[in-house]
């Protein structure tokens, strides 16, 4: 067993001195020597298949030397422009070529070579210093484009969308508008490009790619379809009882406090003042003002309504403390005398209190606040009350309570 393991090692040896050691030798040689590749390839050739093809393939030191100096003819022969041209160019792909080339036609004309490096030369400060100014100037409008975007992030709906008008599309800077939009969170885009009028919109869109305008497009048609289901909320709260409504809409429960403010806006002022003097609510109140006036700000032409709501609130608040302080009276007094009373203000329209807004003026009569001080009184009062009365009038009275 050890005489076979000292025959495998006496084997490699002599494989590593008598072949690898001279393989990597002639390698070495071959392609640090050009006498002596030219001369091994000559022998080369005669070999068939790829070892012949490649040492036919490889030219001689003096084939490469009579191509170096045929190309430095060439140069030469053209314009130093066009020759500082091809040089230039040649530079980037293979400066050792460029500089053997350039060895070879200094040999053969030294005047016209210096003339054409040194319009290479400044060629080559030229482009660096345009390259450099460029980038300059690109890296600052990188620079202002990036802070103006983040200005249009903090910057309120209101001043953004008027100022893209202004700013922008008015002074047919349509196409940096559209690129600043381009830039923003979608959401954001569509509320900024919500509030401008469809020609303005649609310019904008028109600078845009077709993604981005997609995006934004189905954003603002997702809103519009959210302003109108608010809307018909509000044409079924406006039906019901000021008292009832309150109670989902007199807080941030059910709907945000922007909502909200979109739901007050579709309300008659009348409706909405009548509803909000059931709160107590200061701070709720005060947001709810803030956000009505914010929308309206919004939309062009449109007057605020928050005044209007406010007077209407006011005075349906006075009435309400009214109501509440007769019912504590009538509860107290015998159902005779009551029914006297009631019997000669539920047929009178004499106006009693009134409120005039922008669109109109809200007046109670006799008849409005009696009915309302009835809908408050305990059954047994309103039960002993409406016997006195002619059948004929309880009846009235019972079709206006339940109203």
């Amino acid at each position: 067993m050890a005489n076979k393991s000292s025959t495998i090692k006496t084997v490699l040896i002599i494989i590593f001195i008598f072949i690898f050691i001279p393989c990597c030798t002639f390698f070495i040689v071959y392609k640090t020597n050009s006498s002596f590749r030219d001369t091994t390839n000559k022998y080369l050739k005669e070999f068939p298949g790829v070892i012949g093809e490649y040492a036919s393939a490889y030219p001689t030191d003096q084939e490469r030397q009579e191509k170096l100096e045929y190309i430095a003819d060439y140069y030469l022969s053209l314009s130093k422009e066009n020759a500082s041209d091809k040089l230039y160019g040649l530079k980037k792909d293979n400066e050792k070529l460029y500089f053997d080339i350039l060895k070879q036609m200094q040999s053969k004309s030294s005047y016209k070579t210096e003339d054409i490096l040194k319009i290479l030369r400044n060629r080559e400060i030229r482009k660096d210093s345009m390259v450099s100014l460029y980038d300059d100037i690109l890296e600052e409008n990188n620079t202002k484009f990036g802070e103006e975007i983040k200005r249009y992030e903090k910057l309120g709906i209101f001043t953004a969308s008027k100022e893209i008008e202004e700013r922008y599309i008015k002074a047919n800077k349509s196409d940096q508008a559209a690129k600043i939009l381009s830039s923003l969170d979608v959401n954001r885009a569509a509320n900024i490009m919500y509030y401008l009028n469809k020609d303005y919109r649609n310019l904008l869109y028109s600078d845009m790619s077709l993604i981005k305008k997609n995006d934004i497009n189905n954003e603002i048609l997702s809103m519009d379809m959210k302003k109108n289901a608010l809307i018909d909320k509000a044409k079924i709260y406006e039906t019901k009882s000021a008292k009832e409504v309150y109670q989902e809409i007199g807080n941030t429960k059910a709907y945000t406090i922007d909502e909200l403010s979109r739901i007050y806006s579709s309300l008659s002022t009348r409706k909405a003042g009548e509803v909000l003097a059931f709160n107590k609510d200061n701070t709720f109140y005060n947001n709810l003002m803030d956000e009505i006036r914010k929308n309206e700000n919004l939309v062009e032409g449109q007057e605020s309504t928050t005044i209007d709501i406010s007077k209407v609130m006011n005075f349906y608040t006075k009435h309400n403390t009214k109501v509440n302080d007769l019912v504590e009276i009538y509860e107290k007094m015998n159902s005779n005398d009551l029914a006297k009373i009631i019997d000669r203000m539920v047929a009178s329209n004499n106006i009693v209190d009134s409120c005039k807004i922008e669109n109109g003026e809200i007046t109670i009569t006799d008849s409005q606040l009696i009915i309302d001080v009835l809908k408050k009184l305990s059954k047994n009062t309103l039960s002993e009350l409406l016997n006195q009365l002619e059948a004929r009038k309880a009846t009235d009275i019972i079709r206006k309570l339940s109203k």
